[in-house]
């Protein structure tokens, strides 16, 4: 299986925590990912997105008549997910939460989580670090690809999530969302190499 990072490499994301046990808990290689439908109904309104899994773009057609994409998984998601730095010692969003953890190593992660996978059953299908697309149901002039329109069911979200900055971790298993976990717990080994607290990366930089 093949680690995609489509939109390139980031240098570094943060991962932002309500609790300090639950960042310690990170950093100490114990990784939760939520299935991808499980963020509709999230406790949290101001990060709930009732459309989360569905890619929808409009693009102009023939004769004036607008074009509606649209498509969702059939295969359960899973998700880690991440911002973009502004400072480390901040999240981006007070919501996102006030404890940080700093992804020194993005990528090497990703084949961590991949590697971690253990579910009865079911395989690993996909393995992707992915920017989030800020264009749900917006229009474009073009019509996406069919790559695109896989990520975009993976990762979009209406443009009043922008500040957030976002990039997934998006794990995909096969068979359907029926009687799947709705969240995964992986070990990974030696995580310290990957990330550390937001303090910690403050004082190494």
């Amino acid at each position: 299986m093949v680690l995609l990072t489509p939109d390139g490499q980031p240098g570094r994301l943060i991962r932002a925590f309500a609790e300090k046990a639950h960042l310690q808990g990170f950093l100490a290689g114990s990784v939760r990912l939520r299935r991808l439908d499980t963020y509709r109904t999230i406790e949290d309104q101001t990060r709930q997105d009732d459309m989360e899994g569905e890619a929808r773009l409009i693009v102009p057609g023939a004769r004036g008549k607008d074009v509606h994409y649209g498509g969702s998984f059939y295969n359960p998601v899973y998700l880690l997910c991440c911002s973009e730095p502004s400072h480390l010692s901040e999240p981006l969003k007070p919501s996102l939460g006030a404890w940080i953890a700093s992804i020194t190593e993005p990528v090497v992660l990703l084949s961590a989580l991949s590697s971690a996978v253990r579910v009865p059953g079911r395989q690993l299908i996909d393995a992707m670090l992915l920017k989030v697309r800020y264009s749900k149901d917006s229009e474009l002039q073009v019509a996406p690809s069919s790559e695109e329109r896989y990520r975009l069911m993976l990762a979009q979200k209406p443009i009043s999530f922008e500040a957030e900055r976002e990039w997934r971790y998006a794990l995909v298993l096969s068979g359907g969302v029926t009687d799947s976990p709705e969240e995964l717990w992986l070990m990974i080994e030696d995580i310290e190499g990957m990330a550390m607290s937001a303090s910690e990366a403050v004082t190494a930089s």
